[in-house]
């Protein structure tokens, strides 16, 4: 009887430090990809036409792209789900992803 109470305990807790690790990957995958647009403004080559400075089009890609990737799968993907399912969804946004790339003009 003990050994079972322990058992639910254990997948209870277990359960808890999964949604803590994925909430903290969405808050790392959220910085990661403004660092990358603060990267790609503060490093790459600036843009001028005269007098007036533009951003160049690698920025744009890295902040609507990226963007893009990362806002997609966030909401979807609920944090403490088993990894299997968790690939499977992953898979089938992936190829969503990808299908609505491939129509893009």
């Amino acid at each position: 009887m003990a050994f079972g109470r322990a058992e639910t305990l254990f997948r209870s807790q277990q359960q808890e430090v999964y949604r803590e690790i994925d909430r903290l990957f969405v808050w790392l995958l959220l910085l990661e990809w403004a660092v990358a647009v603060v990267v790609a403004l503060l490093v790459s080559p600036a843009s001028w036409r005269g007098a007036h400075f533009h951003v160049g089009l690698h920025v744009w890609a890295a902040l609507l792209f990226g963007g893009t990737i990362t806002l997609e799968f966030l909401p979807a993907i609920p944090p403490g789900i088993p990894r299997k399912a968790f690939m499977a969804e992953l898979e089938r946004r992936l190829e969503g992803a990808s299908a609505r790339l491939a129509e893009a003009p």
